[in-house]
């Protein structure tokens, strides 16, 4: 496949597409700021843990969790820590899945792609140059670069505390050159946020498209949100005086941010066990890589281990169970019901779980920024159609959170927009 092909397959456009992670390595030679991996070890997983995990991939198809339905593709997403630690696990993953899909004529035998989520760091070494070369076609390397040196510098930290952006963009243009790589994620802390709109402007000058997300753990503050608004500003207004650049896609923007309420049989947001699961260094199995040791559930969610297979325990099938049947409406509380914006809120049950005890009780501190990237969103579609004749985006945003966010005379523009707010009650927005 080329780039191209491997962006589509990873879009769905040759079906659907089922991720696994495999976590080879739960140490790492950097110290992030944000990361949510509390309780890294010196753990890594074996070849043959690697293989056997493999194997218990082919063995779960046609099951409940991995059918034809959920999975005629794999991503196959070596993971850590640092991946690049443990090549040799990930080499060993990756020609045992090729050997039993080409021998057992398997629809995976063309509908996979690997990839490597790494800190780029490590990203010249002979045996990951190797790695690439040899699975080119089918191999992208998704190294996180934090938009410019300033940005990722905040952050994303060797263990001395010196800054790991020169490794990190040198390994990055390597692999945009010979198509290894497709985009990059913006992870977005307090720390990196004064920084947002000139890193997200230096990532599109290289690449099509850059994903952008605030980290989930931050206590958010409206502060912050009145700041990531005013990046989003400037980010509008750089991306749209480039000819070339208001054609590439920053995630931060989007259509998907809506108001309305979804219909009664919308599905959880969380994409864990329904079109993912993640392998710790042991084999055990879990939703998703945050539901490992790892991080900060301490095992509670294990749903079955590669040696035996999915729900082979009492805990395990209730596990899967409880995650498998939760809905969208099960998340929302009272407060959560009358928000305008419920219908594009993100969350993460993991996170969830850590921050309020349970699974069925969203953590609410990331509702400011949300807030923020939907004002926000309004902002880029308004200067879009302005400059371009596109369609704007309209939301129902009530008036008092804007004035939180931005001044008077901005909201003066934006409110043709955020008409719909005459439908909402006033007091969902206190």
């Amino acid at each position: 496949m080329t780039a191209g092909e491997v962006g589509r397959f990873l879009e769905g456009k040759a079906g659907p597409i089922f991720q696994v992670f495999f976590l080879v390595a739960e140490d790492c030679n950097l110290a992030c700021s944000y990361c949510y991996e509390t309780d890294k070890q010196k753990h890594r997983m074996t070849a043959a843990t690697a293989c056997q995990c493999v194997d218990s991939l082919f063995q779960m198809d046609g099951g409940t969790i991995i059918n034809e339905q959920t999975a005629n593709g794999m991503n196959l997403t070596f993971f850590g820590g640092e991946p690049a630690l443990n090549l040799d696990a990930v080499e060993a993953a990756v020609d045992r899945f090729q050997w039993m899909a080409i021998t057992r004529q398997h629809r995976w035998a063309r509908n996979y792609v690997i990839t490597l989520d790494s800190n780029g760091t490590l990203y010249f070494s002979e045996q990951m140059q190797r790695l690439l070369r040899r699975h080119k076609g089918h191999i992208i390397c998704n190294i996180s670069v934090d938009g410019s040196k300033e940005q990722h510098d905040a952050c994303r930290v060797f263990q001395d505390g010196h800054g790991s952006y020169d490794a990190a963009h040198r390994a990055m243009l390597h692999a945009i050159e010979h198509q290894y790589m497709l985009s990059t994620k913006v992870t977005i802390s307090p720390e990196n946020l004064p920084y947002l709109a000139e890193g997200c402007v230096s990532l599109l000058h290289h690449m099509e498209k850059v994903f952008c997300n605030c980290a989930l753990e931050p206590d958010w503050q409206i502060s912050h949100a009145r700041e990531l608004f005013a990046q989003m500003k400037e980010i509008t207004e750089r991306l749209l005086s480039d000819p070339k650049l208001c054609r590439r896609t920053c995630t931060l923007f989007g259509r998907w941010i809506k108001s309305g309420t979804p219909g009664p049989d919308r599905e959880n947001y969380c994409g864990g066990i329904r079109t993912m699961i993640a392998f710790d260094v042991d084999g055990a199995i879990y939703p998703c890589p945050r539901c490992t040791p790892l991080c900060s559930c301490g095992g509670r969610f294990q749903i079955g281990t590669a040696a035996s297979g999915l729900g082979k325990t009492q805990a395990e099938q209730s596990c899967i169970l409880e995650m498998s049947q939760i809905m969208f409406w099960d998340k929302q509380d009272e407060e959560c019901r009358l928000c305008p914006l419920v219908g594009s809120c993100p969350w993460c049950d993991a996170n969830d779980f850590v921050q309020t005890g349970s699974i069925l009780k969203k953590s609410k501190r990331i509702c400011w920024m949300h807030r923020a990237r939907a004002l926000g969103n309004v902002y880029y579609w308004m200067r879009r159609h302005e400059i371009l004749g596109d369609d704007p985006l309209c939301i129902s945003f009530p008036e008092s959170w804007a004035l939180e966010l931005t001044s008077p005379d901005d909201w003066a523009k934006l409110k043709p927009y955020c008409q719909e707010v005459n439908n909402v009650e006033e007091n969902s927005a206190q």
